[in-house]
C-alpha cells in the first residue's frame, strides 16, 4: 500500500467486517462480483454503494468498483490514482478511465476474474432511494453487457441498502461525529444571524462552521428564512433578515461519507406562543417515537405509537424513519412508502435513521423537527446533544 496520508478513515476491522458480510450475500445469490458506476448525484448519495464497498470518496470524487467475491477489490477513480491510495488503505488496485471511458478498466478487471456465464450484481441498475428508475448510466452498462454477452446482470441496490442499513460500532460514532458538525454549523447560526445580516451570509456562515469542523462536501443544507410561517425553502436569498423571520432547513452533515440529518426550526425575537406550544407538542411525540425505536419492534408498531400519542394531546402527526448513512441506506418509510410490508419489518440494533416528525396542533402552526437516531435494545438513543427546542436568536 502506498504511504498514508494524514486523513481520517476507517479501519481495517470495519473494512473485513463489511466486507464479509457483502461477500456472504453475494454467496446466495452466485454472485461472481459487483459492478457501481461513477455518481456524485443528489449531494453524492447515489455514490453510496462505491464508497462502502471502497472507502474512496467525498469532494465530488468520481468513483467506480469492481467487487468480486473473492480476491483483490479494484477501484476506478477519474484521476489522481496515487492521491487515493494514500488516502484509504482498504483497495490497493486503484485505476483511472482510458479516455474517459469508464468501462473499458471494469472490463478489463472482469476478464482477469473470468467472468463469463456469471451473475453479476449492478448497483444503481433499477431503483434507489431517491432514482427510482435507477442511475447506472446506460453507456457504461451497454459497454459492459456487450463484453460479456453471456453473463447475467441483476441489481443489487436493495441488497447494499439492508446491509448498510445495520451500523457498526464504527459507522456510529461517524454518524455521531457527523451530527455533532451539523450542530457547530447551528451554533455559528446562533452566533451571526441578526436583523440586517443577509440571508445568504447566515447561510455561509453555517457552511464554513461544518467544514471547519471537518465536515465534508458536497452535503445537503437546504435553507430560507422568511417572515412569519413559509411553507418551503431551498436555496438562500440576499434578503436581509428581520426581527420576526421564521428560519426553516434542513441540514444533513457529513463525516467520511457518513450523513447524519437535523431539522432546526428557528426564529429571530420572541417566538409566537402557537409556535412554543406546537413544539412542546413535538416533544411528546417525538418521545414516543423514540422509545419504540428498539431491536424487535415493528416499524407498524412505531406508527402506530406516534399516531396514538399524537389523538391523545389533541395533533395531527406525519412521520418519516429516513434511513441515513452513506446514501441508500434501509429502511426509509413514511407517507406512500408506508406499505403492509414496509410496516412488518423488525428494527434492528444499529439502525439509523433521521426521525422526521411534522407535528400540526389543532390550532396553530405545524412544526417539523429531526434529529438522527440510532436503535438499541432499550430504545432510540439520540445521536445529536443540542436539546430539542426552537432556534430562538435573542434581538
Amino acid at each position: 500500500m502506498a504511504e498514508l496520508l494524514d486523513m481520517p478513515r476507517l479501519s481495517l476491522e470495519e473494512r473485513d467486517r463489511r466486507w464479509a458480510r457483502v461477500r456472504a450475500a453475494m454467496a446466495e445469490r452466485d454472485l461472481a462480483c459487483i459492478i457501481t458506476a461513477p455518481h456524485t448525484g443528489h449531494w453524492e448519495q447515489l455514490c453510496a454503494d462505491t464508497r462502502y464497498l471502497t472507502h474512496i470518496g467525498g469532494n465530488n470524487s468520481e468513483t467506480a468498483c469492481v467487487f468480486p467475491v473473492e480476491s483483490e477489490v479494484t477501484a476506478i477513480v477519474l484521476n489522481r490514482p496515487d492521491f487515493w491510495k494514500g488516502a484509504q488503505n482498504w483497495v490497493a488496485d486503484v485505476r483511472t478511465p482510458k479516455q474517459g471511458i469508464w468501462s473499458a478498466p471494469m472490463i478489463d478487471r472482469m476478464r482477469d476474474l473470468g467472468i463469463a456465464n456469471h451473475r453479476v450484481g449492478v448497483g444503481g441498475l433499477e431503483t434507489a432511494q431517491f432514482a427510482a428508475e435507477g442511475f447506472f448510466p446506460h453507456g457504461m452498462f451497454e459497454h459492459i453487457r456487450e463484453a460479456f454477452p453471456n453473463a447475467i446482470f441483476e441489481d443489487v441496490t436493495i441488497m447494499m441498502g439492508d446491509l448498510m442499513g445495520l451500523k457498526s460500532p464504527e459507522e456510529v460514532a461517524c454518524m455521531e461525529r457527523s451530527i455533532a458538525i451539523a450542530e457547530a454549523g447551528l451554533k455559528r447560526v446562533r452566533e451571526v444571524a441578526r436583523p440586517g445580516v443577509p440571508d445568504f451570509k447566515v447561510f455561509t456562515a453555517l457552511y464554513a462552521a461544518m467544514m471547519e469542523e471537518g465536515g465534508e462536501i458536497p452535503t445537503l443544507a437546504i435553507w430560507g428564512t422568511a417572515p412569519g410561517r413559509f411553507e418551503t425553502a431551498f436555496l438562500p436569498t440576499r434578503r436581509p433578515l428581520q426581527r420576526g423571520d421564521w428560519i426553516m432547513d434542513e441540514i444533513q452533515s457529513r463525516y467520511l461519507g457518513y450523513g447524519a440529518q437535523r431539522v432546526q426550526p428557528g426564529v429571530l425575537g420572541d417566538p409566537p406562543a402557537p409556535l412554543v406550544k406546537a413544539m412542546n407538542e413535538h416533544r411528546t411525540v417525538f418521545e414516543a417515537v423514540r422509545q419504540q425505536l428498539r431491536s424487535g419492534t415493528s416499524v407498524g408498531q412505531v406508527f402506530g405509537a406516534a399516531r396514538e400519542v399524537a389523538e391523545e394531546i389533541g395533533c395531527h402527526v406525519s412521520l418519516t424513519l429516513q434511513g441515513r448513512g452513506l446514501g441508500q441506506d434501509r429502511p426509509n418509510v413514511g407517507g406512500a412508502n408506508l406499505t403492509p410490508r414496509a410496516e412488518a419489518v423488525l428494527l434492528q440494533e444499529g439502525h439509523c435513521f433521521c426521525v422526521k416528525a411534522h407535528v400540526e396542533p389543532a390550532e396553530g402552526p405545524g412544526i417539523l423537527w429531526a434529529d438522527t437516531v440510532v436503535v438499541t435494545p432499550g430504545g432510540g438513543r439520540r445521536l445529536g446533544k443540542d436539546p430539542h427546542e426552537l432556534l430562538v436568536i435573542p434581538c
